[in-house]
């Protein structure tokens, strides 16, 4: 069991407020892993190249490179196996990206069920038409 430092789960509402930039400042420096929020991808895992005040510039392995205030990157867990964790508590960053980069990782093993805490989620898989799948909470 690998212990790690747990990012509080926040939405980007808060963090666009601002709630989460001063906690966030010093936790990034050039060569740190790192994910920011993509319109197109939901999300993009890269490095940081360059902090400049209040903002990273970011290589993202999809080949793009962006500039983003450093309240909107995340850690990204560089130790995380690559099938995931089926308990979601044991994620050493506990945000958004990671847990869906988590779900992603599961579901391509077929390995649907995940927890969190005690609640399992379960990600269908489906044959879906328009694309998209669905991840519930079971009882």
């Amino acid at each position: 069991m690998r212990a790690g430092p747990v990012a509080p789960l926040v939405g980007m509402a808060e963090v666009r407020q601002g709630k989460w930039r001063e906690a966030s400042k010093s936790r990034f420096v050039v060569g740190s892993h790192v994910w920011v929020e993509d319109p197109d991808e939901a999300w993009m895992d890269g490095l940081v190249e360059e902090i400049n005040e209040n903002d990273l510039v970011v290589n993202c392995t999809s080949g793009k490179k962006v500039t983003i205030n450093v309240g909107s990157a995340y850690p990204k867990d560089t130790e995380s196996p690559r099938g995931g964790v089926e308990d979601m508590t044991r994620l050493a960053y506990l945000h958004e990206p990671g847990v869906l980069q988590n779900l992603k990782s599961r579901y391509a093993l077929n390995e649907i069920y995940d927890l969190h805490s005690q609640l399992p989620f379960l990600s269908h898989k489906c044959d879906c038409a328009d694309g998209e799948h669905v991840v519930t909470a079971a009882n």
